[in-house]
């Protein structure tokens, strides 16, 4: 497994940290956050076998596999949407259904697979993006292009076709019992099979992408299409 993809769609991550989009977006992604879109606060305890929890935890707090998932006001379209944070709980479900991370219809697949578009990251090691741990959902025909023109993680990237895109775990933030209590230890990506899981709070749902191929003619249209 490998997890080059994953910093960029970092619920957390500064807005200072990426580049911004050449021109106005012509469209607003699904999967991006809006300005009142804020994180709820509330307490995180260590519960005896279940590890991390909320202290008043309820179960639309955890998705089908147990990981816990911060809580995010849904109030999609209601003010500035914010093109470098992404909303965790709309990717979560992007990515478990598979669904368009622009317009929430089923994805783009054939018998290449299924259509991702990612940041060009071939020279992380042979072969890449196979096998790699990945955090940004796919994509379907007609919204590749205006998301390959305006997104600020995604300008410049490749166009790649996966076969198995296969549910793997979550990219969150790691957390350790200290004799002070919760301590924020740092980012992990972690599958759903590990015990470190109980100590992760989730900020991206993963697939590991197998059966990869750069789509050559969609990349190069895409290319032209974002210097117009």
């Amino acid at each position: 497994m490998n997890e080059s993809s994953l910093p960029a769609l970092n619920e957390g991550r500064s807005p200072s940290a990426v580049s911004s989009p050449p021109r106005r977006p012509s469209v607003i992604p699904v999967i991006t956050a809006f300005s009142n879109e804020q994180p709820v606060k509330s307490a995180l305890v260590a519960r005896p076998r279940l590890g991390l929890a909320y202290r008043d935890e309820v179960s639309a707090d955890r998705d089908d596999d147990c990981a816990l998932w911060p809580r995010m006001r849904i109030i999609p379209g209601s003010r500035r949407p914010e093109f470098t944070r992404v909303h965790p709980l709309r990717q979560r479900e992007l990515m478990r259904e598979m669904l368009c991370q622009v317009c929430r219809e089923e994805a783009a697949h054939d018998a290449r697979g299924w259509l991702f578009l990612l940041p060009d990251a071939r020279a992380d090691w042979p072969g890449w993006p196979e096998t790699m741990a990945n955090g940004h959902p796919p994509l379907c025909e007609e919204c590749v292009e205006p998301v390959a023109a305006f997104c600020p993680h995604l300008v410049g990237g490749l166009a790649v076709r996966v076969k198995q895109p296969v549910l793997h775990g979550v990219y969150g933030t790691e957390y350790r019992l200290s004799p002070n209590g919760l301590v924020a230890i740092g980012p992990k990506t972690v599958s759903y099979e590990d015990p470190a899981l109980a100590w992760v709070l989730a900020a991206q749902m993963v697939r590991i992408l197998n059966g990869c191929s750069i789509d050559e003619p969609l990349t190069a249209r895409l290319a032209r299409r974002a210097v117009r």
